[in-house]
């Protein structure tokens, strides 16, 4: 992590830091079930379906899903959230769901194969989105759907507004940055979907509260599962990071104007394109 700059940019790029956080990110992306859930919703999903989770993390949507739809291919460049996944498939005796490691703008996949492709969370990040969105419309049958969920603004992002701003408060710095991904804007997400060909682009923004036991189980378990906060961790002797931990909760406790059962809101952009049928 540099010293000064975007925590978030400086570590989701990197596949082991993602590997480092894998079990503290399944645990907490559990409390963000709503939002696979919609998601679900939103890609309106059929039982012949053939998926791809695409950045798919440890499977948080694959598990939404695999019981509605004919298979699911998981496919993520950090390897511990695959065996995270490949662990559930085995421990469950799950037949249709079938994990890869791998690089999203590289895809392994034939032409022409998928009836639905998701990236929750995860296309957004990739260094090069358009080689991602290429990527993705080649696998995509004619008239299949990408479908991508987007956070907001970081402003429209209660839990990170509230701890970036609290981490600011603590560690001058550590910049709060305005945005999680510069796909954020509307007219980004059409122009570059549209730019790749996709067509019947569909923008829905929707916001979700995620309840936490206290102000304390929030911010740990974004440590845990987030880069940017567990680099920020693993840079500090655990004596200083106790008192950072101390100053942060603090400032968090002071900003939401309590401690137990903290509700935060979330919002997030779904965004679906479509693949053009064939004009021969």
């Amino acid at each position: 992590m540099s010293e000064k700059g975007d925590i978030i940019k400086d570590t989701v790029g990197q596949s082991e830091a993602w590997s480092t956080v894998a079990r503290g990110y399944d645990d907490m992306i559990r409390a963000f079930s709503a939002f696979h859930d919609y998601a679900a919703t939103f890609g309106n999903l059929k039982s012949s379906d053939v998926v791809l989770d695409l950045a798919c993390g440890s499977g948080g949507l694959t598990r939404m899903i695999h019981s509605k739809v004919s298979k699911v291919y998981c496919y993520d460049f950090a390897h511990k959230m695959i065996h995270i996944i490949n662990c559930q498939v085995d421990a469950d005796g799950i037949k249709n769901v079938f994990p890869t490691v791998g690089d999203g703008e590289n895809l392994i996949y034939k032409d022409r194969f998928f009836d639905k492709i998701f990236s929750i969370y995860g296309l957004k990040f990739f260094p090069d989105r358009i080689k991602g969105l290429l990527e993705a419309f080649r696998v995509l049958k004619p008239g299949g759907r990408l479908i991508l969920g987007i956070w907001a603004p970081v402003e429209e992002l209660e839990m990170f507004n509230v701890l970036l701003d609290a981490m600011n408060k603590t560690l001058p710095q550590i910049e709060k940055p305005e945005h999680v991904s510069s796909m954020d804007s509307e007219d980004i997400m059409n122009s570059e979907l549209t730019g790749v060909g996709f067509k019947d682009v569909v923008i829905e923004k929707k916001t979700f509260t995620v309840a936490f036991d206290t102000i304390e189980t929030m911010f740990d378990g974004f440590v845990k599962g987030a880069p940017p906060f567990a680099s920020i961790k693993q840079s500090m002797e655990a004596d200083q990071w106790v008192d950072v931990r101390k100053k942060v909760l603090q400032h968090t406790e002071d900003t939401l104007g309590l401690f137990d059962k903290p509700n935060v809101s979330m919002t997030s952009f779904y965004v679906s394109g479509e693949k053009p049928h064939d004009n021969f």
